[in-house]
């Protein structure tokens, strides 16, 4: 994941030299070392002014958003050419990203897509 990525710390187990975060991206869920990740408490003590933002990407045309990179993994929306998203991490030719949108009451909702 870039830095500055969101994850919600689920739980931090022991590790060697250093503890472990158990993390969740949208649906996605993993370990990373507590040196990568900045939270009250954490061994990361660098101040959220320094932490580089997201890139942010932007479709040229209409184009799926896949719920994952297996070759049956289905569609879970069509964004239009002009939406704009968060970039988490690109690997082996595929975006995760990050698609801000609007709920029904009109607040903001994040849509997390292991493949675009």
């Amino acid at each position: 994941m870039k830095n500055g990525t969101l994850v919600r710390v689920l739980e931090t187990v022991p590790g060697d030299p250093w503890p472990w975060a158990h993390v969740q991206v949208g649906s996605l869920e993993g370990y990373m070392c507590n040196l990568y990740v900045s939270y009250e408490g954490s061994t990361n003590d660098t101040p959220v002014s320094q932490i580089v933002p997201l890139p942010v990407a932007e479709t040229l045309c209409e184009t799926a958003l896949k719920e994952s990179t297996a070759l049956l993994g289905g569609t879970m929306t069509q964004l239009s050419a002009g939406t704009r998203m968060h970039v988490l991490c690109e690997y082996d030719g595929w975006l995760y990203v990050c698609v801000p949108g609007t709920s029904r009451a009109g607040s903001w909702t994040w849509t997390v897509s292991t493949a675009l």
